[in-house]
């Protein structure tokens, strides 16, 4: 019989670390095209950052926003599944 664990794991935490430490490897898994064109040890990490979606026109706050280069130009790259209205 199971028994009932009282302890709190904290996932979103341990998945924010799984990205921060095999950033390239998830985009060349679930993006391969878009990793060939990534520079691999480029990315910067900007927690909590405040984003203008282009869309909605609305600001949003997000968990992780990445910031790296392609070929020689600067991008973002944001968690689409933790957005915050603000």
């Amino acid at each position: 019989m199971p028994t009932s664990d009282t302890t709190h794991t904290d996932h979103d935490g341990l998945f924010k670390e799984l990205i921060r430490t095999f950033t390239f490897e998830f985009i060349a898994l679930f993006a391969p095209k878009l990793a060939q064109d990534l520079v691999p040890n480029s990315f910067e990490f900007l927690d909590k950052e405040l984003i203008q979606l282009l869309d909605l026109g609305e600001r949003k706050e997000v968990d992780l926003l990445i910031k790296c280069r392609k070929k020689a130009k600067e991008v973002f790259f944001s968690d689409p599944y933790r957005t915050a209205g603000r």
